[in-house]
């Protein structure tokens, strides 16, 4: 995987109850500019998640996607900011 320093403009969140799996799931926000095709602030959501192997990803994305709608892109109000979530493996 590459740098997580490349992710310097961003803001790091901690995410909670991933059971113990933390340190291979990141999550970034960043607020974007406004401009004359959208007047209102809004931010853009990054998750990272670094699986071992190729198989664990395969039994895992699911539940990860879901995690991420349920928890954070169901409590975004605007529909810029909604499809603004990126989930990278």
């Amino acid at each position: 995987m590459g740098d997580i320093k490349a992710l310097e403009a961003w803001s790091p969140h901690v995410l909670a109850g991933q059971n113990g799996n933390q340190e291979a799931f990141y999550y970034f926000t960043r607020e974007m500019k406004t401009s004359a095709v959208c007047l209102k602030l809004y931010k853009s959501h990054i998750f990272i998640k670094a699986y071992r192997t190729q198989d664990e990803m395969k039994l895992d994305w699911k539940r990860v996607n879901y995690y991420i709608a349920m928890h954070f892109q169901s409590k975004v109000k605007e529909i810029i900011e909604k499809s603004n979530f990126y989930l990278c493996f």
